[in-house]
């Protein structure tokens, strides 16, 4: 006796819904396989159903077109959603929708459930139904997965990462390719990693929603946008990188979440990491994740960040998550969430200046090292700050900035052992 198809309605049939499609008909046998039932796409939501690649898409794979999501919300063989329509409106109304229908909901879109990913959770319960979003972080990374089955008996302190692949093209070639911030921008439009309005993405605001999204999936929590101290790289200069790494440092656009009696720190800035560090040789649109836990140590976790073909592998996977395991919705919590601010270390960087205005001997109690070095017949100077408060380190800066102007402030992340770290 044959299997019931699992019948799906993809909504959006742009650059990654087409690939999800296309995926979906080329493995149909092997997944077939390892779900033990067909897989069939019955259904595309469109803006219009006269568009003439979008008609010659569904012809090829025998899909269904519609331009109302009542179509797909009446259709009882329709069992599971998959939701490529970016944004939070309509996709939120639609994904409501199909879950108060008993329709179960994949999702790569990180802002509606960074936002919205607590009470849409609570509707997947209440309806028995499951809402799974492993594409909205990392493109083609098991970061939702593996934070979900690798760890869920592990207590997570910190994860870092770089989970913006348009911030970390741009500072690539702003490094290898001694580019303007602008060129290197525009750039990126022109390869089609930055939208024609690049603010998400150079502002850090990609990269927060995908910090919320993480904190919901370890820890059950669900913290503001605004308990993220969010910095972007739009006042980097290829001075500030060519200088830094002079000094055996690159600069990268970091999420950083550490977790310690019972707060959070929450961060996206850019930062500083020495050139043999794992997150440091990172580049281009590649994502990256580490992951230090209580029993396991240190995690690496590497890949593509964007692009049509790992984001629809990312929603394939959940596909399996969603047909083979018996729970596929997650609690998470709707209190508010206490955050604190961490001693951290610090890099500060200026030119060398003409006068000479000595620290006090507290502030000398905060300084680690103190370093020169020549770079185009220009003397620059980096202070190493030991582990201190971020009024401590206001207090350094202004000390500089009395005398000379400081090229950038920012903080150092050590190294782990796994590094070959000090």
């Amino acid at each position: 006796m044959e299997e019931k198809p699992l019948n799906i309605a993809v909504l959006g049939l742009g650059s990654v819904g087409s690939k999800t499609v296309e995926l979906l008909e080329q493995h149909q046998e092997r997944i077939q396989q390892k779900i033990k039932r067909p897989v069939r796409v019955k259904w595309a939501l469109v803006r219009s159903t006269t568009q003439t690649d979008k008609i010659k898409l569904a012809k090829r794979f025998d899909v269904l077109l519609t331009d109302s999501i009542d179509s797909i919300l009446h259709d009882s063989e329709v069992e599971l959603v998959i939701e490529l329509l970016g944004r939070i409106e309509p996709a939120k109304t639609y994904i409501e929708a199909c879950l108060a229908h008993k329709k179960s909901v994949i999702t790569a879109n990180k802002d509606l459930i960074a936002t919205h990913g607590v009470t849409l959770q609570e509707l997947a319960c209440k309806q028995n139904v499951a809402l799974l979003y492993e594409a909205s972080v990392g493109g083609g990374i098991p970061i939702i997965h593996t934070l979900r089955q690798q760890f869920a008996f592990d207590p997570i302190i910190q994860m870092t990462g770089i989970l913006n692949g348009t911030t970390n093209f741009i500072l690539t070639k702003m490094l290898e390719e001694d580019l303007s911030y602008e060129h290197a921008l525009s750039l990126a439009q022109e390869l089609g990693y930055a939208e024609s309005d690049p603010f998400n993405d150079v502002s850090g605001t990609d990269a927060a929603y995908k910090l919320l999204v993480l904190a919901q999936v370890a820890y059950g929590v669900s913290p503001k946008l605004s308990q993220i101290h969010l910095t972007g790289i739009e006042l980097l200069t290829k001075e500030s990188l060519q200088v830094a790494k002079q000094f055996g440092y690159k600069i990268k656009l970091l999420n950083r979440l550490t977790y310690r009696q019972q707060a959070f720190e929450l961060i996206v800035a850019p930062m500083l990491l020495e050139e043999h560090q794992l997150l440091a040789q990172i580049d281009q649109e590649t994502n990256a994740l580490m992951i230090q836990s209580t029993q396991i140590g240190t995690t690496f976790l590497s890949g593509p960040g964007a692009g049509a073909a790992p984001t629809a592998s990312s929603v394939l996977t959940d596909i399996f998550v969603y047909a083979t395991s018996s729970t596929s919705s997650h609690y998470v919590s709707d209190q508010d969430v206490a955050v604190e601010a961490y001693p951290k270390q610090y890099g500060i960087f200026f030119k060398q200046p003409t006068r000479v205005k000595k620290f006090t001997n507290e502030q000398l109690d905060w300084i680690e090292t103190i370093e020169h070095k020549e770079i185009h017949e220009q003397t620059y100077t980096m202070v190493t700050t030991k582990k201190i408060l971020s009024e401590e380190k206001t207090q350094l800066v202004e000390q500089i900035e009395s005398i000379t102007p400081v090229l950038m402030c920012l903080d150092r992340i050590e190294s782990t052992e796994k590094e070959g770290g000090q």
